[in-house]
């Protein structure tokens, strides 16, 4: 039986190759924008309070906050960096009539490096509802040690979760976009190659 050629259908060109990259490229991207803008970001809503010393916190929302010690960090243009473990250092929190906020080890620890900061989580505390509360940190009557530098807020594990999870989502999402659509395009160039083979086999000679 002779295949009639134009009954073969043409196979796609090889720049619908193109087409793998971008469906790959585009969700890496944004997974790449989310992760970046995630970790750049990491430490905006930590305040940062040298001790020993004290601050007032002013927190917009309830919740658990985290004190974070920073073993590297800069302060109104001054730098500061501990390379010793820091011991005797107690801190406390206190509300606006004078309660005192129970404060705790974390129950998980979580750290950051980035943009000249460097810090561990030390402490963490619930603040009951929104409002300012009075942050103090010093040494145990007798005691001396190096004066660092505490950030205190919430979002850092959070922020960490996200970017892992938005530059692992799109990295997954993207290679399996582009694979499938490579998988799809070579499967249709190779049957119509096959195709336009047998044709060729089938035609009578001249």
């Amino acid at each position: 039986m002779t295949i009639p050629p134009n009954s073969v259908k043409r196979s796609p060109n090889s720049w619908w190759y193109a087409i793998c990259a971008l469906l790959f490229l585009i969700p890496a991207c944004i997974g790449g924008y989310i992760f970046f803008h995630q970790i750049f970001h990491l430490t905006d809503s930590l305040v940062q309070v040298v001790v020993p010393g004290s601050a007032e916190l002013k927190f917009d929302r309830p919740g658990v906050k985290t004190i974070f010690l920073e073993q590297e960090s800069v302060v109104n243009g001054r730098v500061y960096a501990t390379s010793g473990p820091i011991s005797g250092l107690n801190c406390s929190v206190r509300s606006q009539d004078g309660a005192s906020i129970g404060l705790r080890r974390p129950a998980a620890s979580t750290s950051y490096t980035l943009q000249g900061r460097a810090g561990k989580s030390a402490l963490e505390f619930s603040v009951p509802a929104a409002g300012t509360y009075h942050f103090e940190c010093g040494y145990e009557q007798g005691q001396s040690g190096p004066t660092v530098v505490a950030a205190v807020g919430s979002g850092v594990g959070t922020a960490i979760v996200v970017s892992l999870a938005g530059g692992f989502l799109g990295l997954g999402v993207g290679f399996a976009a582009g694979a499938i659509a490579f998988a799809v395009i070579y499967q249709m160039q190779r049957r119509n190659r096959e195709a336009f083979l047998r044709s060729q086999a089938t035609q009578p000679a001249g």
